[in-house]
């Protein structure tokens, strides 16, 4: 049972690794999560959860400038 829990934490560590380096899949899988929402939610609250979005968005490319 320890074997089985130890081979699938490493198979899943291998495949966020892969799935970070990988942006086309990266950005693929943020864009039907974000479609998916917009189908099944109430407007006005993704819209406001968007607007959160790209401002917290702004502020960490923000804070990415003023970093030395």
């Amino acid at each position: 049972m320890e074997n089985l829990i130890n081979d699938l934490k490493d198979k899943s560590l291998q495949l966020r690794s892969r799935f970070l380096e990988n942006r086309l899949v990266l950005y693929g899988a943020a864009s039907i999560y974000v479609l998916l929402w917009f189908l099944f939610s109430d407007f006005l609250t993704s819209l406001w959860v968007a607007v959160g979005v790209g401002l917290g968005w702004l502020a960490g490319q923000a804070g990415k400038l003023d970093a030395p």
